[in-house]
């Protein structure tokens, strides 16, 4: 962050945190903000939007029955 403070970056790892294409103060006080924080558990964040294997068979047997249907 240091390196790229008060220029133009356009991604997280550079220091852009809040993803504005420019790095300055804003970000620095986000990252402050956040600074020994304890990351989120993945059963409370994102880890629970990702479906689990035997739905995505499901969902794609379906597709493969409702389009072998429709050719008939």
């Amino acid at each position: 962050m240091s390196n790229n403070f008060g220029g133009a970056s356009p991604t997280w790892a550079l220091g852009d945190f809040n993803y504005d294409g420019k790095v300055n103060a804003i970000d620095f006080n986000a990252l402050a903000a956040n600074f020994g924080a304890t990351p989120i558990a993945p059963s409370e964040g994102l880890g629970t939007l990702v479906p689990e294997p035997a739905s995505i068979a499901m969902l794609g047997l379906a597709g493969l029955l409702m389009g072998r249907k429709r050719r008939k």
